[in-house]
């Protein structure tokens, strides 16, 4: 019979081990998940009128120039475009290409497939217990959280 006090360390190896694994989530067309999600984030951001930089680094959290460099090249692979913003020249508002719209509808596709997959290597029933205890997982981490931002 396991020992309760070798679980905690069990559990922190189980998540470490999935967090290396990233799923294989390798380059769609070439375009790398970090990419991805920046031109996710464009596409639900922008409401006709394109989405800022500013929007973006604060929607991910991440810098502005980090924003730059991604949507940089994004906009070379010809998946997203960027122009002016009419209110303030300076300023530019990018927007998913049709392109970007194609790469973007596969790769949803295939992640779906991955996660189809692990429903069927699980079954129905063990797949609604691990979504029951990620609920569970998600919900005692947030809580931590929120205990640090009072």
């Amino acid at each position: 019979m396991e020992q309760n006090n070798d679980m905690p360390y069990r559990l922190m190896q189980a998540f470490f081990q999935l967090h290396r694994q990233k799923m294989n989530f390798g380059p769609v067309q070439g375009i790398y998940p970090g990419e991805m999600r920046v031109l996710r984030s464009i596409k639900r951001l922008d409401a006709g009128q394109g989405v800022m930089v500013s929007e973006l680094s604060g929607l991910l959290k991440v810098s502005s120039p980090f924003i730059t460099q991604m949507t940089n090249n994004l906009v070379k692979q010809g998946l997203a475009d960027r122009s002016p913003d009419p209110a303030d020249r300076r300023a530019v508002r990018l927007r998913v290409t049709p392109r970007g719209n194609d790469v973007i509808a596969q790769a949803s596709r295939e992640f779906m497939a991955r996660f189809e997959g692990l429903v069927q290597h699980l079954g129905p029933e063990q797949s609604g217990e691990l979504l029951r205890l990620l609920h569970l997982v998600y919900q005692y981490f947030d809580s931590m959280e929120v205990g640090k931002r009072d």
